[in-house]
């Protein structure tokens, strides 16, 4: 005797007596007033298709977009933070931006370079004071100041 196969109003049944099933295990009531879990499962595949969608757009760019190529900029900054100084033809690393900007001869801001482009380039000596401080004193406009302490104990200042 051969099985018959099943309808779709008994696919349907089953559905529906799975949910209530459901209902009632997870939230103890099998009237399914409204169905919260429905909405969730919804919110839940909607959120995975847009980080689906968002992270093959992400990874797209990430492709298609080229190293930045700085073309002739005074200071680059490496993606791993090395900063170099273009001298004439040859890109030259320096310990801190305040070595970078004296050896420069300019006060400027580092420029991204890509690690393809720096690779290309032929690179330097390099430049710097090993341990000297990263940033340059600011120019107070000329003013000058002391202060000095008299043998009888008074401050004085100029």
């Amino acid at each position: 005797m051969a099985l018959a196969s099943t309808t779709k109003a008994q696919v349907s049944g089953h559905r529906f007596l799975q949910r209530r099933l459901h209902h009632g295990l997870v939230l103890g009531d099998v009237r399914m007033v409204h169905d919260p879990l429905r909405r969730r499962g919804r919110a839940l595949l909607f959120g995975l298709v847009a980080l689906a969608l968002a992270l093959g757009a992400a990874g797209l760019i990430a492709l298609v977009s080229p190293d930045p190529d700085p073309r002739g900029a005074p200071i680059v900054e490496d993606d791993a933070g090395g900063l170099y100084v273009l001298l004439g033809e040859r890109y030259h690393p320096a310990d801190n931006l305040a070595t970078a900007r004296l050896a420069a001869g300019q006060p400027a801001d580092p420029a991204r370079i890509g690690d393809a482009v720096l690779a290309g380039a032929e690179l330097g000596l390099p430049l710097g004071i090993p341990g000297a401080p990263g940033a340059l004193a600011d120019d107070d406009g000329g003013r000058r100041w002391a202060a000095c302490l008299e043998p009888d104990g008074t401050i004085t200042v100029e």
